[in-house]
């Protein structure tokens, strides 16, 4: 079999035809010949394919082939593009069977607007359009058909492109034909739900039945009941929304759908996070039951390409597999078609409901495990975070709900999730694994791969032919969240112009297009390549309707129409993309009054990198824990009263020293044998490195000079380990502390430690004495000035009232002027219990 691409222009009195073989090495072209066109196209062992061909090219084709004259052809056109008839319905050709066999590229592609110059654009090709107005109305003259030949041929070298871009696609329907014995070229003309309906012998019936819904046995709600009664008494149009798990979810006729918005985080020691989804949700709930479309012959048939596509997938069989699975995928939209052999509503009601009601059920019975949160309910899974700790009674929900449903679920590892809403996320996934009688089996390693989802990130690894634009604000949302790298960094360092390119396109209520450049409206194409640029002379690009002008959405205000890829890196305004990308992060942060709130410190977790140092030796681990902990800034809590200096206390260092260890995957163990402080520092990647401290523990003295009891033996014991553990953590730390001897140790308890002379304050003044007094006693004259003690009070209240969520910055400015203007004792007294009153108002 000879594939041909062909594609076909129409004007009043000529008509062309342009064919390519799919290597490009064969150009053929017609022009009003229809005989010559007949002899090429109904050789034997040829198939032609096309864009959007199905509904106008063959048919007008089938005009041309059957000898129809140009205008003829013409009026065919016509009743097709102006009338929007059928194209078999037109009377030259009606009744008549199609000469030659086609397939349409277009299939299976759920955008329906999408146009091949699009597609044009998308596949960064110049994008030209004949200049020839398709309303002459004579003849064209040689110039002009050798243009309008020009650009035919250019549009079937890009549709040649994308057949090859869809070219998996079209194997996969050939490879189903294969297995039921359908020629190929049959199965590339049928969609993948007319295939899937011709695979499984199914036969159109009518059922009166859409809204009959009966849950299964399996189903156990007991919390959750609102959905449950909601599909019991539902019409079609009608949605449910309400809160499942503290988060809001909808229930309708697309699945379930809820999600925490404007939501960051990442795993940790302590928690997890886990995408769990269920394998062949869809499909599996088709076997188990019952609830495959009534119009196959017997469900068997379905269950037999299910089990056949399991035992292909094990023994590495990828064709039939990749076959079969499109048949699998391909059921459950058939099954609500009107059109398709499959229709079957009820069943896929069923279908689409019982997942729903099952998923909450999982959800039910997850909630009552202490520290699990969701995060978000999709289609055929959830995404959840629990303790590390309670993994195995997570685990254990999971498997019974596995075993009472007879649904199997998969589980992906996450390390970080942005989530601006349920059709809009940022994660990094890790190892994908499954749990059977309490044993996991990794399926997929651990390659940190980034998943996205929505029209903001989803293309952040470049386009493809259905969408090709402002990939380089998607990457730079995507490098901000997950990797830390600052926008500007990742849209100034880019070097392919392509990614910053634009497609716009004027839908077909408009007139046409126009491009401010100067003082003049430039008409321009449809569909055009645009790029934000620095030259200020270039302007707005804008769809025309009634003659008034309506801007594009979402275009710079200094665009460059670039549609023959002349545009240079250097012309670009970079600082567009950059503000756009940081607008598209805002979003994903959120705006409102509650996520203001903690921006700041989502946006601080966002841009926290995540690093693996598996690969670093235990010294290497030390060396980085200890710098960090250095730069910590952490604070001495100790305070010795009699040598006047503070200290760390053990409460001080663990918290932050457990995190650096936990961040760089180490394990300090301390022990106590025999008179010595032992500390243990594990590399926990590779625990067979250690790196070990210790020195001779000294015992307390538990009785003082005079023969009494100070502590207990089980109060010294406890002091002498609480010593011993802050000594091992400076050791490991490499804490450096001045070097002064504790006095409290093995100090008389019974007599007054004297202070040591070194460091010993001034005796205070006749002026401080005086002042004290009056402080504590309130003597003195009423109009004399405030103390240093009310001074440092008010600064602590205002300190104290900045924290608050309040404005009152103008008034602490205010109350700052105040003091530095001087204030009397009562004035500063009365300013205290003002502070104090806007305290405690703003903590209500």
């Amino acid at each position: 079999m000879k594939i041909y691409i062909y594609d076909i222009e129409v004007f009043a009195h000529d008509w062309f035809v342009v064919f390519s073989d799919i290597d490009e090495k064969e150009i053929t072209v017609f022009h009003n010949d229809n005989v010559g066109l007949k002899r090429f196209m109904l050789r034997q062992g040829l198939l032609f394919g096309g864009f959007n061909n199905k509904h106008y090219d063959d048919w007008v084709t089938q005009s041309m082939l059957t000898g129809a004259d140009p205008e003829t052809v013409k009026t065919h056109n016509d009743f097709i593009i102006m009338q929007k008839g059928n194209g078999w319905e037109f009377p030259f050709v009606q009744y008549q069977k199609k000469l030659f066999k086609s397939f349409d590229l277009r299939d299976d592609i759920a955008d329906k607007g999408l146009s091949l110059k699009a597609i044009e654009g998308n596949l960064c090709q110049p994008i030209v359009e004949s200049s020839i107005d398709f309303n002459i109305n004579r003849k064209l003259t040689k110039s002009e058909a050798e243009e309008v030949i020009f650009y035919c041929k250019t549009d079937v070298s890009n549709t040649v492109k994308l057949y090859h871009k869809r070219k998996s696609y079209l194997d996969g329907k050939i490879a189903v034909g294969r297995l039921k014995g359908i020629d190929e070229t049959v199965s590339l003309s049928l969609t993948n739900p007319k295939l899937t309906a011709t695979f499984l012998d199914a036969k159109r019936a009518d059922y009166n039945d859409e809204f009959d819904y009966e849950p299964p046995d399996e189903l156990v709600l007991k919390k959750y009941l609102e959905p449950l009664n909601f599909f019991r008494h539902i019409d079609y149009d009608q949605k449910l929304e309400c809160d499942i798990a503290g988060i809001p979810h909808v229930y309708g006729w697309g699945g379930i759908h809820g999600a925490k918005e404007n939501y960051f985080d990442q795993s940790t020691n302590e928690m997890k996070i886990v995408d769990i989804d269920v394998g062949s949700y869809y499909p599996s709930m088709m076997l188990e039951y019952g609830y495959i479309s009534r119009s196959i012959p017997s469900a068997e048939g379905y269950a037999n390409v299910y089990h056949t596509r399991i035992k292909a997938k094990h023994d590495g069989d990828d064709e039939t597999a990749g076959a079969l699975k499109l048949v699998l995928n391909s059921t459950y939209g058939a099954m609500k078609n009107q059109y398709n052999p499959l229709y079957d509503p009820r069943g896929a009601n069923h279908i689409c409901i019982t997942g729903q009601l099952l998923l909450t059920d999982l959800i039910e019975k997850l909630e009552t495990v202490e520290g699990f949160s969701l995060i978000q309910s999709n289609t055929d899974g959830l995404m959840i975070k629990f303790p590390v700790k309670n993994e195995k009674i997570i685990n254990g929900i999971v498997e019974e709900w596995e075993r009472r449903t007879r649904l199997n679920m998969e589980y992906t590892e996450i390390h970080r999730i942005m989530q601006k809403d349920v059709n809009n996320y940022i994660v990094q996934v890790g190892a994908t694994y499954l749990i059977r009688d309490g044993i996991k089996t990794f399926t997929k390693e651990d390659k940190r791969k980034i998943n996205t989802k929505g029209g903001y990130v989803s293309l952040w690894q470049g386009g493809n032919f259905k969408n090709n634009s402002l990939i380089i604000v998607q990457k730079a949302v995507v490098e901000y969240f997950m990797n830390s790298v600052p926008v500007e960094d990742t849209i100034n360092n880019a070097g392919n112009i392509f990614d910053f390119q634009m497609i716009c396109k004027t839908g077909g209520t408009f007139q046409n297009t126009v491009w401010a450049v100067g003082d003049d409206n430039i008409t321009v194409q449809r569909v055009n390549r645009v790029y934000a640029v620095t030259d200020k002379k270039y302007g707005l690009i804008y769809k025309v309707k009634a003659g008034r002008l309506h801007k594009m959405p979402d275009v710079p205000e200094h665009c460059f129409v670039d549609n023959t890829n002349c545009l240079k890196l250097s012309d670009l305004d970079r600082s567009f993309y950059i503000d756009l990308a940081k607008k598209r992060i805002a979003d994903f942060l959120g705006k409102t009054k509650k996520t203001k709130k903690n921006r700041k410190e989502v946006e601080k977790m966002a841009t926290t990198k995540i690093e693996d140092y598996s690969n670093m030796n235990i010294y290497q681990k030390l060396l980085a824990v200890r710098l960090e902990f250095a730069n910590a800034n952490i604070k001495k809590s100790g305070v010795n009263r009699f040598a006047e200096y503070k200290y760390f206390e053990l409460s001080d260092i663990v918290p932050t020293a457990n995190e650096l260890f936990a961040k760089y995957k180490c394990l300090f163990v301390c022990g106590f044998d025999k008179g010595f402080a032992n500390g243990s520092l594990y590399n926990t990647d590779n625990p067979e490195e250690c790196i070990c401290f210790g020195f001779e523990m000294k015992q307390l003295d538990i009785m003082s000079a005079e023969g009494k009891r100070k502590m207990n033996e089980m109060q010294a014991l406890g002091s002498e380990i609480t010593y011993a553990r802050r000594y091992l953590y400076q050791l490991v730390l490499d804490i450096v502390e001045n070097d002064s001897i504790e006095p409290t140790i093995g100090a008389n308890a019974d007599k007054e430690v004297e202070k040591p002379k070194a460091g010993r304050k001034p005796p205070a003044t006749a002026a401080d004495r005086k002042q004290a007094v009056e402080e504590l006693t309130g003597a003195g004259d009423r109009e004399a000035e405030c103390t240093k003690t009310q001074i440092t009070a008010i600064k602590n209240g205002l300190k104290k009232l900045r924290e608050t969520e309040g404005d009152y910055e103008s008034y602490i400015t205010e109350t700052v002027g105040k003091i530095k203007a001087g204030m009397t004792k009562k004035a500063a007294d009365t300013l205290l219990i003002e502070i104090g009153e806007k305290i405690a108002k703003a903590g209500a």
